[in-house]
């Protein structure tokens, strides 16, 4: 696992990077677990997923490392997926990006 998000709700979201997924819990004995994500560069696929945070309407945020994009989707099933970036170092372009945080 890498990066850690706890919601208002205080449930925890898990970008876990070498299983190419996210993971919500909702509390620290694993209650809920919850799972998202397919190895891939696809619609609801992950290459090492290193940050996650949700916003205050529930939306998900994750850096995709390895495809070097963020992705935003509405919920834990992955629906409104939409993702901003791709692989390089020109505009639009990300290299590996880390941590994320929305406001």
């Amino acid at each position: 696992p890498w990066g850690v998000y706890f919601d208002g709700c205080g449930r925890i979201y898990v970008a876990d990077s070498s299983n190419s997924r996210v993971v919500r819990v909702d509390n620290m004995l694993g209650t809920g677990w919850i799972a998202f994500g397919l190895p891939g560069s696809g619609t609801g696929q992950f290459s090492r997923p290193t940050g996650v945070c949700v916003d205050g309407a529930g939306r998900i945020y994750v850096t995709d490392s390895n495809n070097g994009r963020i992705v935003r989707v509405n919920d834990m099933t992955g629906t409104g997926w939409i993702t901003y970036g791709s692989i390089g170092a020109g505009t639009n372009q990300f290299d590996g990006p880390f941590g994320i945080y929305v406001r």
